[in-house]
Order: structure tokens, then sequence, then C-alpha cells
């Protein structure tokens, strides 16, 4: 039984029926980071009910905050965490950030953003900093994210070009904001 079925069973003792089946699913379809992405046919498969109730209580799901749901541009329609079962949700809540660098944006991640863009700009006496968005997520998500954007990447820095697509994203989850 993979370590993400094992950390999903404990984490949805309080939860019966589809909720938690869903859930199970979910961690059976995760990768080593512990993102899922199965289309929703699959997970109604599985769980042995209508599509329809399966969008249904994912969107119970990520309302009650057990799940965590992404939109990753070029990529899967929806990536799902299961919050509680990872260092990045459990515990102390982590979070990925994006900083505007002037050309480019620094994807990063800390428990305390506001903390960490104040200390860069001490570091590097750049007043100009900003926080352009943030979102739950810990060391995997910002991983996944720079993998998910390397074609931008500068070097082998946490930096990268204010392509169309990375912007996208960072607007998406700023609530278009910028």
């Amino acid at each position: 039984m993979s370590e993400h079925v094992k950390d999903a069973l404990l984490a949805t003792r309080d939860l019966k029926g589809t909720d938690r089946l869903v859930i199970l699913t979910l961690a059976a379809h995760a990768n080593d980071s512990g993102d899922a992405w199965p289309p929703v046919d699959v997970i109604a498969d599985h769980v042995g009910c209508s599509d329809r109730t399966v969008q249904r209580t994912l969107a119970r799901l990520v309302d009650a905050g057990r799940l965590t749901v992404r939109k990753v541009a070029g990529r899967a329609p929806r990536v799902y965490r299961i919050v509680g079962t990872d260092d990045g949700s459990a515990g102390e809540p982590s979070f990925v950030y994006f900083i505007d660098y002037g050309p480019t944006v620094k994807i990063g991640y800390s428990k305390d953003p506001v903390r960490r863009l104040a200390r860069l700009k001490e570091l590097e006496g750049r007043k100009d900093l900003r926080i352009l968005a943030t979102e739950p997520g810990g060391e995997d998500w910002e991983a996944f994210l720079h993998k998910e954007f390397a074609d931008c990447r500068v070097g082998k820095s946490e930096q990268f070009l204010k392509v169309p697509a990375l912007m996208a994203y960072v607007d998406s989850i700023a609530g278009g904001a910028l």
C-alpha cells in the first residue's frame, strides 16, 4: 500500500461513504509529491458512482478544506492534493509565493511569505519587490511549478521570465487581480 493511501486512510477517519472513497482514490493516483489528476470518470469508476456524484463530492471536499485544487496551464485540467497528508499542509501551513522581480518572477515557498519578502528586500537592497500571489503548498509544490515552467527559468535560480503561461497562472491564483 502506498504511503499516500496510508496517510489518506488516517486523515479521513472522520469521513464516510463517497467522501472517503473519493479521497482514497485520489491518494491511490497521487504522484510522489502527493498531487493527483485522475479524470472524473476514472474516479467514478473506482468509487462506483456517477460522474456528477464525483463532481459534487470534489466540490464539497474542496469547500470543506479537505482538498486543494489547482489548475495548471497546459497540463491536467485539475490537480488535487489531500489536505493534512503532506508536509506542506499538515501542521503549520506553507505557501508557494510569486514575487515580482521586474522582468522575472521568483517562485519560492515559506510559512510566512510576507516575512520572506521583507528579508529578500533587506538582503538584496530592493524596495521594488512585491508579492504577486500566494497559494497553499510547500517544497513539493514549488518543485512541481519549477518543472512546469522550466522553459522560462533563468539558469538554476528560482526566477522565471514573465512569459504569458506563467503570468496567466499567477493571475488565476491572484483572482484576476493582476
